[in-house]
């Protein structure tokens, strides 16, 4: 047997008499003798049964004894009055209730102080839920909620060609298709179009490639945003041979101009040809997103191809149309188009969206999956906190029945309760906030990088509203939690129960179980979610991309009009740059590309093919490229069937192609595609200038790693068709910054005044495409397993004080013979009910929510049942090991030393 569990030692008791003495004495008269005994019991429970040290014990009750003493006579009533000494008076007017409330704080700062434990876990509990929040909130508001920062900015749409079929992709517009919808539509008060454009500055330092956007002279007027400076273009300076203008952005005008206000009439060098500075930009001025500069656009429309589409298109709709009304009119129009023009336009359709939701659709199903995951880690937070503070009420009782005895109303009970759950989420805000500005700072220059509107990503006084009334809500709600325990019982009933602990109500106990079956619930999804998008993320990092990254460098350029007038300079520049780049020590290979796979798309263009090979529909889609002879090798994309590229492909030879397998898939099925001839345009085109397919290249994505299937395509030999723009793409072994150098030093030794730019390996390519994924995995991951981690502990936690409700129960289970593992399957059952009901719920709320992750996932179904059985056995299983601990020491206890801690 046991020892008798031994009474505190006589220096102890004259201790806490002599703390005693700190209270006044109608209050030592009254409960003296109980205090007294209380404290004995107290000792017996916490250090006779082998919990806490005896140092800690006399440390924590001598501290809470001399605070509540101060406390009482500080606040002690007037002589004759009845009452709770630290109960605020019921009558005094408005400043008698602030005294009140002024009273009611420092009282519930001294109790929190009293317990250090409870009250810093629950601030950094809550401050990880609302730094989540407080975080997603300041990436959602700018990017989803704020309104664009132009007038009007509901009217603001952008507009684009569709595709023929039932799954058509929007697309570019062409000039000529343009010109007809500002002639034709009717809901559009004004239309304005974009272009990207890279040029070479020069005359300022080092020559440095620039980007921007050739733009309609309608544009700035559209956009509705005053200038910083000057003024915006005319409609004689949108046109070919119009004198050449220039406007800087406000961020380049700072960076590079030093905010200079007499820029404006000064000339600024492009691409070799001077070009006057008519304007700065408006700051807010962020459509196309990121140029430096905008320039007329220019058109000949003398000279455009219809079925050539490059254009963006950007609308203002008339007052009291709406966006339904746009996309009839252009649906009007293109059927107009498609009936003048059936060679071109045969099929193509138009499509309107708004232009905000142009510019964040593709980060929307990302951010609402992270503010929903956020959401719910809140929740969980919240859900561990109450299940603190349901503990903590539990154990106030004899606290609450003192003061209820002499005299405090219920209501200064509920008002402590609200007062104390609002310092918490006050704190844990302040805690949250400053995690948010941390998280910003640490991703602003990684994954927010390319989110629209990155710039306006911030912690400012919106996100600061917004966590205030998040600390507003979850403190009202851990306040109302802790009024469900009764705190009204007797003096002497709540007394009574001396060391055996007081035991819950049963509606605490009830809801405790309600509130940990809730956090496995949310847990259990968001960890689902999490192993969902980690099991995508891995699908896509093993797609066949169709080329080696590994070893890869690619460098982009673009060729000024004045060095490189006509088509024999252009191909001369490639010639002896890439003879220049393949000189260079360990050089596997060299070549060039325009466009480059995965970094600039393209809009599929016409082509056609004898009547004999396809008779019934000879005109096909697919996209153009134009390569040098090096450039499969330096990628080593298979070369299937026939031949590639070679020195003889000249521009006074037979015009040749390389095809793709996906074309041969769509268009020529078992024909064999080496020597079918193919021409760009419509079959019916009156002179046309037929091209022979050479050989078969294989597959290579093209836009996505979620293209499951390649898309047609069509290259042509760089020396026939000569591009003064695209990628050197090299593949060098050794350090990549020694071939960076090397392959400059080459290009320079060609033309010392060309840039190169945008140095890329192949990985970053192919890493690129996998930024968005990576995005939504690290977060969801992070927030699973921030989830999983209080779920567990919050599980620990409930047990743990189940456990020691029932104290008395499981001793009497152990004198009666029950042996050590049924007490440990007994102290189990404790959470199997609240579990069990959770992951239940988990499973259901996950299966309910598939839909949202459908659009997220890749390789892999939303409702994937090996995914579900993973993350509910690894969730259960962590459950099952975290409730070891407790049943183990409960199972281990003497028994006679729990019944006599009673």
């Amino acid at each position: 047997m046991s020892p008798q569990p031994r009474r505190p030692s006589l220096a102890a008791m004259v201790v806490f008499s002599l703390l005693l003495g700190l209270y006044p004495r109608s209050i030592r008269t009254r409960f003296g003798a109980e205090m007294r005994q209380f404290f004995i019991d107290d000792y017996r429970a916490c250090v006779g049964v082998g919990g806490w040290g005896a140092s800690h014990f006399f440390l924590r009750s001598f501290w809470k004894v001399a605070l509540d003493g101060i406390g009482a006579r500080l606040h002690r009533p007037p002589a004759g009055q009845a009452g709770d000494p630290l109960a605020p008076s019921s009558s005094g007017g408005a400043r008698e209730a602030v005294s009140d409330l002024g009273r009611t704080v420092r009282q519930t700062v001294r109790g929190l102080v009293r317990s250090p434990g409870f009250a810093c876990t629950s601030v950094l509990t809550l401050g990880l839920g609302i730094g989540a929040c407080t975080t997603i909130f300041s990436v959602t508001h700018p990017v989803l909620i704020a309104p664009l920062p132009y007038p009007e900015p509901e009217e603001l749409a952008s507009l684009y060609e569709k595709a023929p079929g039932a799954e058509g992709r929007r697309g570019w517009v062409s000039p000529l298709t343009y010109r007809d919808w500002v002639e034709r539509t009717q809901h559009f008060e004004h239309l304005a179009s974009w272009r990207l454009s890279v040029l070479t500055w020069t005359g300022a330092g080092a020559p440095r490639v620039v980007s921007g956007w050739a733009v309609s002279a309608g544009y700035f007027p559209l956009m509705g945003l005053e200038m910083t400076l000057g003024r915006g273009f005319t409609k004689d300076e949108d046109g070919p041979g119009a004198s050449r203008v220039v406007i800087l952005s406000h961020a380049f005008w700072v960076q590079h101009y030093g905010s200079d206000r007499n820029v404006l009439g000064q000339s600024m060098t492009l691409d070799g040809q001077s070009h006057t500075i008519v304007g700065i930009a408006n700051p807010e001025l962020d459509f196309p997103s990121g140029g430096d500069y905008w320039t007329p656009i220019g058109f000949d429309y003398g000279l455009e191809r219809r079925d050539f589409r490059y254009l963006g298109v950007i609308g203002r709709l008339r007052q009291g149309s709406t966006l339904e009304d746009g996309r009839a009119d252009l649906g009007r129009i293109s059927g107009q188009v498609a009936q003048e023009n059936p060679d071109t336009n045969a099929g193509w359709g138009a499509q309107v969206s708004g232009l905000k939701e142009a510019q964040v659709g593709s980060v929307r199903p990302i951010l609402t999956g992270m503010t929903a995951a956020v959401a719910l880690l809140l929740l969980i937070s919240l859900g561990n906190v109450a299940n603190l503070s349901l503990a903590r009420s539990v154990g106030r009782q004899t606290e609450s029945a003192v003061r209820v005895a002499l005299g405090a109303s219920r209501g200064y009970l509920a008002r402590r309760s609200m007062v104390e759950g609002l310092m918490l989420s006050i704190v844990g805000s302040a805690i949250g906030v400053w995690i948010a500005s941390g998280a910003i700072r640490l991703m602003s220059t990684t994954v927010l990088a390319s989110v629209p509107r990155a710039e306006e990503i911030m912690v400012d006084g919106t996100t600061l509203v917004f966590a205030a009334g998040i600390a507003l809500v979850v403190g009202l709600l851990l306040g109302l939690l802790s009024l469900a325990v009764p705190a009204g019982a007797s003096l002497s009933d709540t007394l009574r129960a001396g060391g055996g602990g007081v035991t819950a109500p049963a509606r605490a106990h009830r809801l405790r179980e309600a509130v940990l079956a809730t956090q496995v619930a949310l847990a259990l999804s968001l960890l689902i979610g999490a192993v969902l998008l980690t099991r995508s993320l891995i699908a896509m990092g093993g797609v066949d991309v169709g080329f080696d990254p590994e070893d890869v460098l690619t460098f982009s350029f673009d060729l000024p009009g004045t060095s490189y007038p006509d088509a024999e300079s252009t191909r001369a520049f490639y010639r002896d740059a890439l003879a220049a780049i393949g000189e260079i020590p360990g050089v596997e290979a060299a070549g060039a590309v325009t466009p480059m796979p995965m970094e600039l798309g393209s809009a599929p263009s016409s082509w056609s093919l004898p009547t004999e090979v396809r008779p019934s529909a000879p005109t096909v889609m697919a996209h153009m490229r134009t390569a040098t002879p090096g450039y499969f090798e330096a990628m080593r994309i298979p070369l299937t069937r026939g031949r590639a590229f070679d020195g003889g492909d000249q521009e006074d030879t037979q015009q040749v192609a390389l095809v793709n397998e996906a074309f041969v898939r769509q268009y020529l099925g078992n024909l064999d595609p080496v020597g079918v001839r193919v021409h760009a345009g419509d079959a019916d085109a009156d002179r046309v200038e037929w091209i022979t397919v050479v050989g078969v290249v294989g597959d290579v994505r093209f836009r996505s790693l979620r293209t499951i299937d390649g898309e047609p395509e069509i290259y042509l030999p760089n020396q026939q068709l000569p591009t003064g723009w695209g990628h050197l793409v090299v593949r060098a072994g050794g350090p990549r910054e020694g071939t960076v150098r090397a392959v400059s030093a080459a290009v320079r030794s060609v033309d010392p005044e060309l840039p190169l730019a945008d140095v890329r390996t192949g990985e970053d390519i192919v890493g690129r495409q996998l930024t968005a994924a990576r995005l939504s995995t690290t977060v969801s991951s992070v927030f699973a397993a921030a989830a999983t981690a209080l779920a567990v502990v919050g599980i620990l936690g409930v047990l743990s004080i189940a456990l020691a409700e029932r104290v008395r129960e499981i001793g009497l289970r152990m004198v009666l013979g029950a042996p050590a593992g049924r007490i440990r399957r007994f102290a189990l059952t404790r959470a199997v009910r609240p579990v069990v009901v959770g992951l239940a719920l988990g499973l259901a709320l996950s299966l309910a929510a598939s839909r949202l992750l459908e659009s997220q996932v890749f390789g892999v179904s939303a409702l994937d049942p090996l995914t579900y059985a993973l993350a509910t056995m690894g969730f259960a299983t962590a459950i099952f090991l975290a409730c070891l601990a407790p049943s183990l020491r409960a199972a281990s206890t003497d028994p006679l030393t729990l019944l006599r801690s009673d």
